[in-house]
């Protein structure tokens, strides 16, 4: 079929000067576009690119087709170079979105995170008096070998560091520990369907080995070697399962408080907490994974001093965070939760 290209051209020309106009908006100084008009550019963008494919499967054309190429390949550039730019501004906002958000959700269930840690604590100190009176719990507690023997793992890690702590090695570690870590702490969180029941028990355990390995460790005379230990990466990884707690506890409630609507409508009415927790949570445990990856496995008499006082500058960090960031901004909405599982709340 033999394209008349006067008629084409005389029908499609308005479309192309649209174009042309909306691309004068992305020169300096002039006003950029509004929602509507990002629609309008790529509707534009389109109908000039089917209207070459038309010209150059057509009779020839070459001004029409030199015009339509350029016109095309100009919108195709500020397209494509606009989309990087929001894209990397909507990375940008919607991290600081998070930052502000994150402690906001924090203190607006506060008193599940109280519940989260009460029942650690009660795991923790469980397990250390079972360590301390009872030489069975340790091999109950603490299967491992290099946490029964505490003066064996310092003596080895003090002079005999592993040959394996390279970068690579390394970076396959930590990459590894926060996919666990992750993986562990969402159970924690997602355990709340069990009405909370699978919550506190894993929250529990966690519990009774971190007491179980602080008990171990202080009673043998390691005690600053624990903390130089655990600190650096557990002052971000602790509070982090905590707040999985949290968040499955949330759930829980949200499943037992009774009221006119369904178990599911409360349930949606949670996912922009929930969403907003897991974001936080995850931003944590990467690092805590990359701290335990490249620093907490290093050990010596000398380093234990500055890694206790990294992890406690970690822990007054977080907790001036969690205690001041978003205290301007207004709190994210949503229903009324009971401070506990198994606790009914009324609106």
């Amino acid at each position: 079929m033999i394209l008349d290209l006067e008629r084409f051209a005389g029908r499609e020309r308005r479309y192309w000067q649209e174009l042309e106009g909306l691309l004068l908006r992305f020169e300096p100084g002039h006003r950029p576009l509004e929602l509507e008009e990002w629609d309008r550019f790529q509707q534009l963008y389109s109908r000039a690119g089917w209207a070459l494919t038309r010209v150059q499967n057509g009779a020839s054309a070459t001004d029409l087709e030199r015009y339509l190429t350029q016109l095309v390949a100009r919108a195709y550039g500020e397209l494509y170079q606009s989309r990087e730019r929001m894209q990397a501004k909507d990375v940008l906002r919607g991290a600081g979105r998070l930052a502000v958000l994150f402690p906001q959700v924090f203190r607006k269930h506060i008193r599940l995170f109280a519940l989260s840690v009460a029942i650690t604590l009660a795991g923790a100190v469980v397990a250390g008096v079972a360590v301390s009176v009872d030489p069975v719990a340790v091999n109950i507690l603490l299967p491992a070998g290099y946490l029964q023997h505490p003066g064996k793992r310092v003596a080895q890690e003090e002079h005999h560091p592993s040959p394996l702590l390279n970068p690579r090695t390394e970076s396959a570690f930590a990459a590894g520990l926060m996919t666990h870590n992750i993986r562990v702490t969402l159970l924690v969180l997602f355990l709340g369907v069990t009405l909370g029941f699978g919550t506190a028990a894993m929250l529990f355990m966690n519990g009774a080995l971190l007491g179980a390995v602080v008990a171990r460790y202080g009673l043998a005379g390691f005690g600053a070697f624990a903390a130089s230990w655990l600190l650096p990466h557990g002052a971000f990884e602790i509070p982090a399962m905590l707040i999985g707690g949290q968040g499955g506890f949330l759930i829980a409630a949200g499943l037992l408080q009774r009221g006119r609507e369904s178990r599911s409508q409360r349930l949606r009415a949670l996912l922009p907490d929930l969403t907003v927790i897991i974001g936080g949570l995850a931003c944590m445990l990467v690092w805590a994974g990359v701290i335990e990856g490249f620093y907490s496995q290093h050990h010596g008499p000398g380093l234990e001093p500055y890694q206790i006082a990294f992890g406690l500058s970690e822990l007054a960090a977080l907790t001036l965070y969690f205690s001041l960031a978003g205290r301007k901004g207004k709190p994210p909405a949503g229903a009324a939760i009971a401070p506990a599982a198994g606790v009914e709340a009324r609106r």
